[in-house]
């Protein structure tokens, strides 16, 4: 894609980042194979990555472009129990 747009919003209990282009698309039997672990080393390690801060990577694709989003608490009441750092506290 020729363009991308990126958002980064940082709301009340989240921060969300959106990256969107206007390419041709992931094929479907590519998408399933990132969404299953079999394929996409950096989506994954994306993914491990968001786990320790309690965030979640989201990807939508079809013929008109690709948008991935990312969401991370930025408070976790649990964080001492499970081991999770808040975000504020690892910036």
């Amino acid at each position: 894609s020729k363009t991308a747009g990126i958002r980064i919003r940082r709301l009340a209990k989240a921060i969300t980042v959106e990256i969107e282009d206007r390419g041709r698309g992931i094929p479907r039997e590519k998408l399933a194979e990132i969404e299953s672990g079999v394929s996409g080393l950096g989506i994954r390690a994306m993914r491990e990555r968001l786990r320790q801060f309690g965030g979640e990577l989201k990807i939508h694709s079809n013929g008109t472009g690709t948008r991935v989003s990312v969401t991370i608490p930025l408070v976790q009441t649990s964080s001492a129990a499970s081991g999770i750092e808040p975000v504020e506290a690892a910036i």
